[in-house]
């Protein structure tokens, strides 16, 4: 797993990452990531106090090995297995002040759309939502486009 994390951390060093606004404040915090959004997350917090929802899926075992790498820690749930379990973890999380990062819009789809029951989810709990983005700004470069939105530049000569 290491080969993959230091070509990640060399992909991410030539982004330049923002961050508009307190990310982490005294009251717990929910944030929102489309799934094609996934990529940048781990880079942008790395070691920060972050529990991230993945699936117990074959391909969310991947994932959490990778975050590990960057010091996050997850709550392993989906809507279709584990859901309580997940919810009672993410409470429990919450309730101790720290901070989630879930996909509202799953990995199955559709595609940039809230799952049933996520809005009223986050009023239930009662914290401080943000919604996480990003976006590649092509001043000067050439964007590859990849339906991840995985970030590929090369200078133009």
């Amino acid at each position: 797993m290491n080969f993959p994390v230091k070509i990640y951390n060399l992909l991410c060093k030539t982004l330049e990452i923002s961050k508009f606004g307190e990310f982490f404040t005294e009251k717990p915090t929910v944030f929102l990531f489309w799934h094609s959004n996934f990529f940048v997350l781990p880079y942008a917090f790395k070691d920060s106090p972050v529990y991230v929802l993945v699936s117990p899926s074959r391909d969310g075992e991947i994932i959490s090995r990778f975050l590990y790498h960057f010091n996050l820690k997850t709550i392993r749930s989906s809507q279709r297995r584990d859901r309580f379990k997940g919810l009672k973890e993410m409470v429990d999380v919450l309730g101790k002040g720290g901070n989630i990062a879930i996909t509202p819009d799953g990995p199955i789809g559709p595609r940039k759309k809230f799952k049933r029951g996520t809005i009223s989810l986050l009023k239930a709990l009662n914290v401080r939502v943000v919604f996480v983005g990003w976006h590649i700004l092509p001043f000067g470069s050439l964007i590859l486009g990849i339906p991840s939105g995985f970030p590929c530049h090369f200078q133009r000569s």
